[in-house]
């Protein structure tokens, strides 16, 4: 027997789960089309998944006249 964590109401909860043998592994699906997207047709949400962490802080520059 397994046990599930699960969250209900704000709280963890252990739950007996009873699991059986697997079953046979499915057939492979078809290989995207690699390179096929454009960062145009990006979601907002998966642009930023893309953003790495932010980089240190440059020096300032020159005063300018």
């Amino acid at each position: 027997m397994n046990i599930l964590r699960v969250k209900q109401n704000n709280k963890w909860i252990d739950i007996p789960a009873i699991v059986g043998p697997q079953g046979p592994k499915g057939e492979p699906g078809e290989r995207g089309a690699d390179g096929s997207v454009e960062f145009e047709n990006l979601t907002a949400e998966q642009k930023e998944s893309l953003r790495g962490p932010e980089g240190p802080r440059g020096q300032r520059g020159e005063q300018g006249l």
